[in-house]
């Protein structure tokens, strides 16, 4: 699998995952910073009160260093990530639960996406890896229109993605 995925990543520019699983998500930035391939990740919490559009880059931060970022509480995790009194303590991905929600509201993770694919094509040299975090929620909680929060994803000093 390793040698077609490196293969296909001759021939592309940027990649997107939408898997929501930290497992694929590694393993492809992983692949794409080997080929020199920017990636961007999106996913929407299971409460629907937020997300996030990622971009792993060059000699910014990887997936692992983004957990270490949220549970460092150096960038402040999409809200409703750890909603549930029944959280487990693993990252998301195929044994966590799905999100309840209208299409709709994924729609505004799509479109950032895509803004940011435009974005990171149209650059002679891509940002830095960066989380465009999404909330649904004001900060009492209360719903509220869509805002987004930039922070740069620097490489973790305990990661070894360096």
């Amino acid at each position: 699998d390793n040698a077609i995925l490196d293969k296909l990543l001759l021939e592309v520019d940027l990649v997107i995952d939408a898997s929501a699983s930290y497992g694929v998500t590694s393993l492809l930035d992983a692949q794409c910073r080997q080929a020199n391939v920017p990636l961007i990740s999106v996913f929407a919490t299971p409460t629907l009160k937020g997300g996030a559009v990622v971009l792993h880059y060059g000699d910014g931060g990887c997936p692992t260093c983004l957990e270490h970022a949220w549970c460092g509480g150096t960038i402040l995790p999409p809200p409703g990530r750890n909603d549930s009194e029944h959280d487990l303590i693993q990252p998301p991905g195929c044994a966590e639960r799905t999100f309840s929600g209208a299409s709709y509201d994924l729609q505004e993770l799509s479109l950032q996406t895509v803004r940011l694919a435009v974005e990171t094509l149209s650059k002679e040299e891509a940002d830095p890896s960066l989380v465009q975090t999404l909330s649904f929620v004001d900060e009492k909680g209360a719903p509220c229109p869509p805002s987004w929060r930039i922070d740069i994803l620097p490489k973790h000093p305990d990661c070894s993605c360096g």
